[in-house]
């Protein structure tokens, strides 16, 4: 018998976390996040100083806890809560605390929901128009009939897969791309007005909400308009071998290749 060993002091109380199931977890901001515990050995006085309850700090570096009451679950041993969202915030540390005993410290990360955060809209125009390629940064789209826009969509995760649809029509996959995986490209002709939304899945299967409407603006091409100057009179008289001397402009939005 050694009287001065050194021993661990036994409680009369264990707690457990239950749910979750590792402790730690990571949320989606504004997901329901419910914390429950399993106590085994002497039970508190539900009404005492020391009742089981959840321990909340939002800095590691904090030395005092926020102490929220747990309620009886199912059984006189199970007790849970549901943590509030304004407890929930953007993460905190945990720990459940009943009679003399505490679990070890756990952590609640709150990450965004997936969102489509950028586009870059390249424009290729109808080689007829010689027009170069044009990039720019708005959702909105407006170009002539005929061309195609290349729509580059950046998001805040990494992508499983992603959509794109024009309204009245069905939904279209688009191309995983980034070093990060973390964009969708699509192809998209312009041939009428409309408008179009865009979504995908995170890696971790988790859908984004679509984007809002965004505008299809397609612009017809106008025929070219022919004019003649000279005659000006809509009828001119010549001598049966005469000729007459026409003069006239053509115009055209885009230019004009030939005039027969």
């Amino acid at each position: 018998f050694n009287p001065f060993a050194v021993t661990a002091i036994a409680t009369r109380t264990t707690v457990s976390v239950t749910s979750p199931a590792a402790g730690d977890v990571t949320l989606t901001d504004g997901e329901p996040l419910t914390i429950a515990a399993f106590v085994d050995g002497s039970l508190p006085d539900v009404a005492g100083p020391n009742r089981v309850r959840l321990r909340v700090r939002h800095s590691p570096a904090a030395t005092d806890y926020d102490d929220l009451p747990m309620d009886s679950g199912s059984s006189n041993r199970e007790f849970q809560l549901k943590v509030p969202p304004g407890v929930v915030q953007s993460g905190f540390w945990y720990r459940v605390a009943g009679g003399d005993a505490t679990t070890p410290e756990y952590r609640v990360t709150v990450r965004t929901r997936p969102l489509a955060k950028t586009v870059e809209a390249r424009y290729e125009y109808p080689a007829y128009t010689r027009i170069p390629p044009d990039v720019g940064p708005d959702w909105n789209l407006e170009a002539i009939r005929g061309t195609v826009v290349t729509l580059t969509v950046g998001t805040n995760r990494t992508v499983r897969s992603g959509w794109l649809q024009v309204a009245g029509g069905p939904r279209v996959g688009g191309e995983v791309v980034g070093d990060a995986r973390d964009s969708l490209r699509f192809k998209l002709p312009l041939d009428k007005d409309g408008t179009y939304r865009v979504g995908f899945t995170s890696a971790d299967g988790e859908p984004s909400d679509p984007t809002p409407e965004h505008r299809i603006t397609v612009r017809p091409d106008q025929k070219p308009r022919p004019e003649i100057v000279t005659p000006a009179d809509d009828s001119t008289k010549l001598p049966a071998n005469g000729l007459l001397a026409v003069d006239g402009t053509v115009t055209d939005d885009f230019g004009v290749a030939t005039v027969t």
